[in-house]
């Protein structure tokens, strides 16, 4: 992932919003799992392939900035901060190689059961 070139360790916000909405979505990225939060976020996208949550979750992302833009009486922050966080979190664990799951929801997803074979 990108970082600050005057060294700071925190991860560059890559799109352009209001500081207060990216603190507040890396925040809660950083808390990020996607078994309790994507249903939330997006319902219907758990267990859909990593490029298609991301695609979604950019198309909703995207309709939420305009409708901030645009200063419409339905927008909702908190729920805009949802989609971007999860986004963000999405986006990180690809650039990372990894699931966005967190390591425990990973293993369980890697190694498989193993099943006892009859005596």
């Amino acid at each position: 992932m990108t970082r600050h070139a005057d060294g700071d360790n925190r991860p560059v916000f890559p799109l352009m919003r209001p500081a207060l909405l990216a603190l507040a979505a890396r925040r809660a990225a950083a808390q990020y799992r996607r078994k309790r939060d994507l249903p939330g976020a997006v319902p219907g996208l758990y267990g859909q392939a990593d490029q298609v949550i991301r695609a979604r979750l950019a198309k909703a992302e995207a309709l939420f900035e305009e409708a901030r833009r645009e200063r419409r009486p339905g927008y909702r922050p908190a729920r805009h901060v949802q989609i971007l966080a999860a986004l963000l979190a999405e986006e990180a664990a690809r650039q990372a190689g990894a699931p966005a799951a967190r390591p425990h929801e990973a293993a369980r997803r890697q190694a498989p059961a193993r099943v006892p074979e009859p005596a």
